[in-house]
């Protein structure tokens, strides 16, 4: 399966982005997990840093795991002006688009075949570092071992994504589209310190 192929699919149910990368351990990222821990600079802070044995190892969180496919959806609507008094309510808590994104990632799964799961927002995967490499979360696996994907683990025994590789966004891209709808410098700090830790991957 193409780069375009697995594009077209994605967009077909409904996706803005879609990568694939191999599932892989993330080393990098879980040796900085443990260094950083160690520091204390976590603080009680859990998440996916709790178990960097399980979230930086995507090839085993599903049985056979061959390749991680990631994908985007983006949550931005349109909306009137707060009046006086009004408070803005962040437009990420407008709808529930995490419920949206694994749908759209179930239905994706079901269109390579195969067995996958499914993986938005959970503790058990680093997805900033599976986007980075791949370009959501969906994880497959295969027999081949060029099988390749990214966020969504798959198992799909007949059919290989072969260099299926995304376009990324450079971090002042993106932020200069987080600037025009109102995310400003916050944005453009955080995207820096990300580009940072993942110029490596």
């Amino acid at each position: 399966m193409s780069g375009a192929e697995l594009s077209r699919l994605a967009a077909d149910v409904g996706l803005d982005v879609v990568g694939a990368a191999r599932a892989e351990p993330y080393a990098e990222t879980e040796r900085h997990i443990r260094e950083r821990r160690a520091r204390g600079l976590f603080a009680d802070m859990r998440f996916t840093m709790a178990r960097p044995e399980v979230s930086c190892h995507p090839e085993a969180l599903l049985e056979g795991a061959r390749t991680v496919v990631s994908a985007a959806l983006c949550y931005f609507a349109p909306g009137p002006e707060p009046g006086p008094n009004e408070g803005c309510l962040p437009r990420y808590a407008w709808r529930d688009a995490y419920a949206e994104l694994r749908q759209r990632l179930d239905d994706l799964g079901r269109l390579l075949g195969g067995s996958y799961r499914v993986l938005v927002d959970e503790n058990q995967h680093v997805d900033r570092e599976g986007a980075a490499r791949g370009h959501g979360v969906l994880v497959r696996a295969g027999h081949h071992e060029r099988a390749e994907a990214a966020h969504l683990l798959l198992e799909q025994a007949h059919r290989v994504l072969e260099h299926v590789r995304a376009q990324r966004v450079a971090a002042h891209q993106l932020a200069e589209i987080g600037a025009g709808v109102g995310l400003g410098h916050a944005l453009r700090a955080h995207l820096e310190e990300f580009h940072g830790d993942t110029a490596a991957s």
